[in-house]
Parts: structure tokens; sequence; C-alpha cells
């Protein structure tokens, strides 16, 4: 995924561990937990998050990108563009 063009994709509970993003572009992306529903649809009030642990996202434009509640332990952030990223 090195230089991929994830403009506001819909990432949410994704599991990316280990993944190279480096100069990706997730500029306005939701890259945040998803709500888990019950078998008839039914929201549990639970949410999956999103998994980002290890994964490089160095010299990438996270610009405006939402990671609420992601899982990003170990991330590689170096010369990332985090400008207004919802990082909570």
């Amino acid at each position: 995924l090195i230089e991929a063009d994830l403009t506001k994709a819909n990432l949410e509970g994704v599991n990316m561990r280990g993944s190279d993003l480096s100069r990706a572009v997730l500029h306005k992306a939701r890259v945040a937990a998803v709500a888990i529903s019950g078998p008839n649809g039914e929201s549990t009030g639970r949410y999956w998050p999103a998994n980002l642990t290890g994964v490089r996202l160095s010299d990438a434009n996270l610009t405006e990108t939402d990671f609420t509640a992601a899982n990003m332990a170990e991330a590689d952030l170096c010369g990332a563009n985090l400008t207004n990223a919802v990082l909570n």
C-alpha cells in the first residue's frame, strides 16, 4: 500500500497491522472504530477499533483523517502530515 491514494476512504474497523503505508494519502479518511451490530442489525453499544499496530505511515498525508479510538501502538508517523487529524 506504499503511496496508495485512500482519500476519503471508509476504513472503520480495518486491520492493517504491520502494513506499509509510506507516502500514502489518507486525506479525510475515516480509520476509526466501527459499531458492532447484533444478529438483527440492532446496535450493541460496542465498537471494534481499527488496528494500525506497527503500521508505517512515514511521510503520509493524514490531513483531516479521523483515527478515533484506533489502535496505533508502535505506528511510525515520522514525517507524516497530521494537520487537523483526529487522534483521540
